[in-house]
Parts: C-alpha cells; sequence; structure tokens
C-alpha cells in the first residue's frame, strides 16, 4: 500500500505555511520531528478524505448484476481501480445463457467490457450486492510513518523550514519570529551575573529565568527559548549542554585549557606517503587508536585508551574512534560539560569534551590520585545518570616492577630501568615513566625552537630506546610513546618516516633501530 506521504517527502509551501499557524496558535516552540508528525497527520487526514471522496457512491463490480449507464463501479480484484459504465448491449456467447455486456472508461481513459446480469456461474458473482472494504481506509499513524522513515523525512522537513527567513531555529526547535519575545540587556546582564555567582555554571534556562524573575507572562516554553536565542547570540556566553539539553556557562569562568588547546596537545599536520604505512601498521595504529588518526568511529559501550604522555601531562583523554562513542555529543556546542565518575570510589570530576579540538579535559586529579603512568589502560562508561561519564582502570595490589625512566643529560634523552611501585595494568611496550619533569620539557621546548623534524627527533631517541634491550631494537608502540613526550606524533605519520628513512632499519615486526648504514 502506498503511504500518504510517498508521492513527496518534500512539503510545499502550503504545508509549511500551515505548520506556521500551528506554532503562532499555541506559542510554543517545536522541534523539527513534533512538526513532521503534525505534517503526516494532516497528511493521513487528507487521504484519508480524498480516499472516502473517491468512493463514494461506488459499486463493487458484481457479473450477476444489472447496471446503468453513467453508474461508478469499483473492481476489487484489480487493485480496487474505478471506471464508470458508458454503455451495454446484449451477451453473444450462448453458452453463458442470457447475459448482458457493459463497457465501461477507467479513470485512466482505458475501455474495456465485462458481463452483466449473469446467470451462469462465475467465480466472481454472488447474490446480492458486493461489499468490499475500502483500500487503505485504515491508513498507519503518523507514528507509524516516522518509526519507519524518520531521518528522511525530517531531513527534507528541516531543509524546506530552514529556507524561510521567518522562522528561528535553536536547540532543534523553530519559532516564528515575530513572535520572539525581546529580550533587552538588562535581562542579559541579568543572566551574565546569576552564572557568576554559580562560578560560571552550568544552570539551565529554566533556572536563570527564576534567578532573574522571567521575562514576562508568556508561555514558559517560549520565554526559555527567547532567551536561548538572545544568550546565543552574545558572546559572554556558551552553551554547553548535551543534544537536546539546553545548559548556559560563562565563556570567561571556563577553564584555560577548555577555552584552548593545551600546548602538549597541539599537532601541527605533516603530510606523508601512506603508502610507507603497511597493513600490519595501520593493524598498529588502531590498536594504539590516536585521536589524530583517521580511524572510523566504533559503537562501544565501554571504550578503551592507552594513557600517552601530553594526555596524562594535560589531564585529558582523546577523542578516538572509541571514546567518541561513549562522550555525549551536541549539535552546536563546541564544548560540553559532563560529569566524570571515579569508579573506585564514585568521586565525581568536572569534565569537559572539546569535540571540534579531539580531547576531555579533566582528569588531572584523577590521574595524581591514582598514580598512572604512561600506558595505563582505562576504560570509560556512561554512568546512572545523564552526562555521566565513568573512568576506570584494572587495578591489583601494588608490586615492584622495572620500568623505564625518561630523563635527560647532555641534551639528549637517556631511558634506563628502575623499579617502581606499580598497581594498575599497563600496556607493557607503552608504560615510561619520568621523576623530574623540568628537563625533559626544556629538552621538547628546546626542539621546538630549533624546529627540529621528525627524523631529527626520531635520531635522539632511537639510540637511547634501543639500549634498553639485549637485542638493540625498539617496539614502535615505545618509540610512539616516548616520541609525544617531546613532540605530538600520530602513530600514521611515525610510521611513515621509520618506513622511508634510510636511518631506520625494521629489524623483525614492529621492532626498529638505526641503521648500520
Amino acid at each position: 500500500m502506498t503511504t500518504p506521504y510517498a508521492d513527496s517527502l518534500s512539503p510545499t509551501n502550503h504545508e509549511i505555511d500551515s505548520l506556521i499557524s500551528v506554532l503562532l496558535e499555541r506559542e510554543t516552540p517545536l522541534s523539527t520531528a513534533d512538526l513532521a508528525r503534525l505534517l503526516l497527520e494532516e497528511r493521513v487526514e487528507t487521504a484519508s478524505k480524498a480516499l472516502v471522496a473517491r468512493f463514494n457512491g461506488v459499486t463493487a463490480y458484481n457479473p450477476a448484476a444489472a447496471y446503468q449507464t453513467g453508474q461508478k463501479l469499483v473492481f476489487p480484484t484489480q487493485d480496487y481501480a474505478t471506471a464508470t459504465v458508458v454503455g451495454q448491449r446484449v451477451g453473444d456467447n450462448p453458452s453463458h445463457g442470457a447475459y448482458r455486456v457493459i463497457e465501461v472508461k477507467f479513470d485512466d481513459e482505458t475501455a474495456r467490457e465485462y458481463a452483466a446480469e449473469l446467470t451462469s456461474s462465475h467465480a466472481l458473482s454472488v447474490e446480492g450486492e458486493v461489499s468490499f472494504s475500502l483500500p487503505g481506509a485504515t491508513l498507519v499513524s503518523a507514528d507509524d510513518i516516522l518509526a519507519q522513515h524518520s531521518e528522511a523525512i525530517i531531513a527534507e522537513l528541516e531543509a524546506a523550514l530552514q529556507a524561510r527567513s521567518d522562522l528561528v531555529r535553536l536547540v532543534g526547535k523553530w519559532f516564528p519570529r515575530e513572535l520572539m519575545m525581546d529580550v533587552n540587556t538588562g535581562h542579559i546582564n541579568l543572566a551574565d551575573a546569576v552564572l557568576e555567582i554559580m562560578e560560571g555554571g552550568p544552570l539551565t534556562t529554566a533556572d536563570i529565568l527564576e534567578q532573574i524573575g522571567g521575562l514576562g507572562s508568556e508561555p514558559q516554553a517560549l520565554q526559555e527559548f527567547s532567551l536561548n536565542y538572545a544568550m546565543l547570540n552574545d558572546e559572554r556566553f556558551d552553551e554547553v549542554g548535551p543534544a537536546g539539553e539546553v545548559l548556559w556557562y560563562l565563556k570567561r569562568m571556563e577553564p584555560a585549557e577548555v577555552r584552548e588547546k593545551p600546548a602538549v596537545l597541539r599537532y601541527t599536520p605533516v603530510e606523508y606517503d601512506a603508502r610507507y604505512v603497511a597493513e600490519d601498521g595501520l593493524e598498529v595504529e588502531a590498536e594504539i587508536d590516536d585521536e589524530l588518526s583517521e580511524l572510523p568511529q566504533q559503537a562501544v559501550d565501554t571504550a578503551t585508551v592507552r594513557l600517552i604522555y601530553p594526555h596524562r601531562r594535560a589531564g585529558t583523554l582523546p577523542l578516538n574512534s572509541q571514546t567518541r562513542s561513549v562522550f555525549p555529543t551536541a549539535r552546536r556546542a563546541p564544548r560540553i560539560y559532563i560529569t566524570l565518575v571515579d569508579a573506585k570510589d564514585n568521586e565525581t570530576f568536572t569534565g569537559w569534551v572539546v569535540h571540534n579540538e579531539g580531547y576531555v579535559f579533566g582528569l588531572s586529579a584523577f590521574y595524581s590520585k591514582h598514580k598512572l603512568p604512561l600506558g595505563s589502560t582505562l576504560t570509560l562508561r556512561h554512568g546512572q545518570l545523564p552526562g555521566q561519564i565513568v573512568v576506570d582502570f584494572p587495578a591489583h595490589r601494588p608490586r615492584t616492577e622495572y620500568i623505564p625512566l625518561m630523563s635527560v643529560r647532555d641534551n639528549h634523552p637517556v631511558f634506563e630501568l628502575n623499579t617502581r611501585p606499580i598497581g594498575v595494568s599497563y600496556d607493557d611496550l607503552m608504560i615510561l615513566g619520568i621523576d623530574d619533569l623540568q628537563p625533559v620539557e626544556a629538552l621538547a621546548h628546546s626542539l621546538q625552537q630549533s624546529r627540529k623534524a621528525l627524523p631529527a627527533v626520531l635520531k635522539l631517541l632511537l639510540p637511547a630506546l634501543t639500549r634498553l634491550s639485549p637485542q638493540g631494537v625498539s617496539h614502535f608502540k615505545t618509540i610512539y610513546s616516548a616520541v609525544n613526550v617531546l613532540r605530538r606524533t600520530p602513530p600514521g605519520l611515525l610510521m611513515a618516516t621509520l618506513n622511508a628513512n634510510p636511518d631506520f632499519e625494521n629489524v623483525a615486526g614492529h621492532y626498529w633501530k638505526l641503521s648500520d648504514a
């Protein structure tokens, strides 16, 4: 059966005008999904009325019945096609006895002949009038249609609504521009003061309206919509709620690491030939799952992260192929306020998802609290409440283990195995300790100031790293972990650099050393 929206998903101008009339009457902003439901309800009702009108006064064809010229018939066995009797004559087939032949013309102007007043047996003949149900008389509901085709319908409707300059869209809802409430400078200044008292936020629009005494006597939904629109267009405020929720924060009171990407996380893109990243190189890149790697998002309930120096130092987590499925998103907000929950004792920390820069801020206290080394394995999952993310790690009773410690001697990196108490699970190819950050960061700054290219940095690192191994080699993941102490480097670039440069030799698997040549 053809559904009422099938002829065209795109709404007509008349339909958009009807939806605007509903918004004007209700004085309440509505979402695209709500408007789509109203549109489909109207289409279903229109189709139902048209169906009734089409079959009004129509008789189902019965070979045994007699018909008059001009009478309208419906043929249920022919997909309920309708036709008008335009003529009739006496039948001339003796095997059927006395009967008549009617000529009918269908709605598409085709003409055909059918038997009438037939006394002999026929599969379609019945005594009395034939009853039939109108085709599609029980139409699917608007909700049924949306359940099957919501994405396409909402996309078409949104495009049509966005083309209307007399509509305002905000937080997924629409309202006529002419009915927007006036939000003056006084209202905005009061909102600023309320948020400042609350240490920047976050607060819902309803909370702010309550504190400033509202905007008038109009419906609450309209007041919230109007204030949201005004605050969104004022650079003092940041909308930090996840998709479907509006939360406000004062930009000037957001952490500096949220307003601007921490220097240790910054990466200046370098072009490289992807052909130098072999298939097994792609596998290790996917295993590391750096947020700078262009990997498809994975649909996971629990994400796993291996901690590297830039994120440990900045108190951040990467938004990589796994964690993007766990952390909340927003349609427009570049920063989202969340609550991070320590799985070990349920202590909470304020977190910020900075989607456009690919990181989550707010974990410095968590890292220090648990003394997490580089290479630690973390897991992340949704908490019990919206906006909560639970941060966990496999823990055990601390035991003394040998790990590589990084230091600086004569402006060169040095790695030595030393014992440290470790109480967490970690990737043994990525674990790294640093007792004194100052000289290490000074070396990193010096390399940056002198604009040392990645091959030059690797020539400093590899000799020191390979001394950790009796075989005089170092695994790619170890090199990756160490090089990111000195400069932010994605695994793809690192792999391509090692493969393309004759100064580096791949010994076996993912183990490397400086070339003997």
